[in-house]
């Protein structure tokens, strides 16, 4: 096949995903469009097992007819137009096959391909339960403790196996964290750019991902010449900075856009266990701690917290918490990130062992 043939038929297959219905998110670099697709009833039978959030939630699927659905995707469009795009790897021409990071709690990617005017496009589930920080800012209040451990768990099932196959994300808020109409948890928040897209389309083309979504795995133990196959977001916006941990903001420059890049940082995966934890206390207290980590002149908050964990009485936000969650918090958001706990080993601790996560959850429906 002719490298015109096989753009052709990229090009083509975006037309498997139904009609564009209207534009979700624009920004400078992409645009998220939201196609959808009439399925006959039978062959996508919706799921009905409730999760302790879904009386909070609004289901936005709705049968279109008597015996066919909606069928809803989310197709992110880099808009860097290039005049002759170069080869992506081979992969799905239709959605009978899938290609996704096989773990229940991650956005799945199920295409990646060109669309007519040359963009590269990553092609997802529309989750309809948009994502946590619009939830959390209308409805928080109506969610119990054991509700938030049971999101926060699948948040860090999806961070362990992210990492147990040497991918960082980089940029891990709650804008990045979606729901579905069930109530379960989905990391995305995926290809950053066109680079980033590539490279996301040539590790799924290749297929080093693990096959299981093991807590436990001796691969997530942390090694000083780590280096993960791929940083899903590199440079972040002034938004994430609430979430950056300290060893991120040495050796800043370069576009404001781009400041907060790692340099020099060991593992990067660390940087994904701070912003689980300040994520889990925004779960907790409905507010971010502190509006920057940076080490150097930090501001009042943050160096409330420096001073206050090193003190018996600790730091009271913190302190407040159910003992076991407590010691695992101050373990998330260890200053050095060398001293950081992993994912892996916050699955096996006392305190995560006895979160129940919903069946919606495991399953990530």
């Amino acid at each position: 096949m002719t490298n015109d043939k096989t753009e052709e038929t990229l090009q083509a297959s975006l037309e498997n995903y139904g009609k564009f219905n209207r534009i979700l998110h624009y920004d400078e670099s992409n645009t998220v469009q939201l196609y959808e697709k009439k399925v006959p009833i039978l062959e996508k039978p919706i799921p009905t097992e409730k999760s302790p959030q879904s009386h909070l939630l609004t289901r936005l699927r709705r049968t279109s007819t008597s015996n066919t659905i909606r069928e809803l995707y989310a197709v992110k469009v880099f808009r860097q137009v290039q005049t002759k795009p170069s080869p992506l790897p081979r992969l799905l021409r239709n959605q009978s096959q899938t290609v996704s990071l096989c773990h229940p709690n991650i956005v799945a990617i199920i295409d990646i391909l060109y669309n007519k005017q040359t963009n590269i496009c990553l092609v997802m589930p529309y989750c309809t339960g948009g994502n946590l920080h619009s939830f959390l800012s209308q409805r928080r209040k109506g969610l119990s403790t054991e509700e938030l451990n049971c999101w926060a768990i699948q948040i860090l099932r999806a961070i362990a196996f992210l990492h147990e196959n040497d991918i960082a994300h980089g940029d891990l808020r709650p804008e990045h964290i979606l729901l579905t109409a069930q109530g379960a948890v989905k990391v995305g928040g995926f290809g950053q750019d066109e680079e980033a897209a590539r490279e996301l389309a040539q590790l799924l083309h290749g297929g080093n991902l693990a096959s299981s979504f093991s807590a436990a795995s001796p691969k997530s133990a942390r090694t000083s010449n780590f280096r993960p196959n791929l940083c899903i977001r590199r440079p972040v916006l002034e938004l994430s900075v609430p979430y950056i941990p300290p060893e991120r903001f040495f050796g800043r420059g370069g576009s404001r856009d781009q400041i907060y890049a790692y340099q020099d940082v060991s593992d990067i995966r660390a940087g994904d266990i701070w912003a689980c934890g300040i994520i889990y206390m925004v779960l907790r207290t409905g507010r971010l701690l502190w509006h920057s980590a940076q080490s150097v002149d930090p501001d009042k908050s943050f160096a409330g917290y420096l001073h206050g964990r090193m003190q018996k009485e600790g730091y009271s936000p913190i302190q407040v918490l159910e003992n076991r969650c407590r010691n695992v918090v101050y373990a998330m958001l260890h200053p050095d990130a060398e001293s950081r706990i992993t994912a892996a080993e916050i699955l096996r601790s006392e305190w995560a062992l006895g979160v129940a996560v919903c069946e919606v959850g495991q399953i990530g429906q």
